[in-house]
């Protein structure tokens, strides 16, 4: 820091220990020309003070900042060595409060935020999860369905038998599709994406990816799987994995069939739906003069086809089973 701030290069230090329980070290700042930058005492010593501040003194002062809450405090300060290298105690306690609220009972927990120094297209995500850790062989290729590229993984673990063990496994991710990943919602999004995949209510496949591509939520991707998995029953050529990818590449155009489904289905149907459909369907037929790809165009008109004769959904019932 010292040379920095006086723009020049240690010399040399001489460290000296008087009696009592304080060190004093004298550094020696050269510089090779030039005016000496005047520094004020006041900024190097705060400076200095943040330098040989400890991790323990960062997490009392963020815990007593956030109301001095001694439990998550605890639990914090129960983080491995390797975390808090990486990780501010601020960032702790907001962990340890994510850590507080999974159990045997709920046992995972997601976050996905984005580094200071990540690009756009990158963002890092935080699984915890209690009692075990998530094999990569899990965790991945639901990441991968989603639209995210996993560059790097590192597990820190927390607590111990007695308490519960959790598992804290932090992730970098890019785009797939080298667009920037809009966390804009917290994550909120991708969020519903994973757990609802973890959970067991939608399947791990490449539809899943709409969340990235059209901003669209796993609910609504479940029409779009739906009317996909139709289009394999009466014997469409093209897989799943393609039928996928095709509303992938042209994620307009899947919101567009999702905004139809809603216009001519949903609760407003027989009121402004009608008006909506009727400028929803034209949009969609615009769009389709940009797809070069044969197989892409039959998809998306074999979409159309099916939304168009579609005459009723039970998908507007409130679910009543228990999660």
């Amino acid at each position: 820091y010292l040379k920095t701030v006086f723009e020049g290069r240690l010399s040399a230090y001489y460290p000296a220990f008087p009696e009592g329980g304080l060190a004093r070290v004298h550094f020696i700042i050269g510089r090779s020309g030039g005016k000496t930058p005047k520094v004020e005492q006041a900024t190097i010593e705060a400076a200095i003070r943040d330098i040989v501040r400890t991790w323990e003194d960062a997490l009392s002062d963020a815990a007593e900042a956030s109301g001095g809450d001694q439990a998550l405090k605890a639990i914090a300060a129960r983080l491995p060595e390797s975390y808090r290298d990486s990780f501010s105690a601020a960032v702790a306690l907001a962990d340890a409060r994510r850590i507080a609220k999974i159990s045997a009972g709920n046992p995972i927990a997601i976050d996905y935020y984005r580094h200071a120094e990540q690009k756009p297209h990158q963002a890092a995500l935080k699984i915890y999860h209690h009692g075990s850790p998530v094999a990569l062989s899990r965790r991945v290729p639901v990441l991968e369905n989603i639209g995210f590229r996993v560059i790097s993984e590192r597990t820190f673990e927390v607590g111990d038998e007695q308490s519960g063990l959790v598992f804290i496994h932090d992730m970098e991710l890019e785009n797939s599709y080298g667009k920037p990943i809009d966390l804009t919602d917290g994550g909120a999004l991708f969020e519903d994406a994973f757990l609802s995949v973890w959970r067991g209510d939608v399947d791990n496949d490449g539809y899943n990816g709409l969340a990235q591509t059209a901003g669209l939520w796993s609910g609504e991707i479940t029409i779009l799987r739906a009317y996909g998995r139709y289009l394999q029953q009466v014997g469409i050529p093209q897989s799943q994995d393609f039928i996928a990818a095709a509303l992938n590449r042209y994620p307009d155009i899947a919101r567009g069939l999702h905004a139809l489904f809603i216009a001519r289905l949903g609760p407003t149907a027989e009121t402004e739906g009608v008006v909506a459909a009727k400028h929803l369907k034209a949009k969609i037929k615009d769009a389709l003069e940009d797809v070069p790809n044969i197989d892409d165009d039959t998809i998306i008109r074999r979409y159309l086809n099916l939304i168009e004769a579609s005459l009723r959904t039970n998908h507007f019932v409130a679910d009543t089973k228990e999660k």
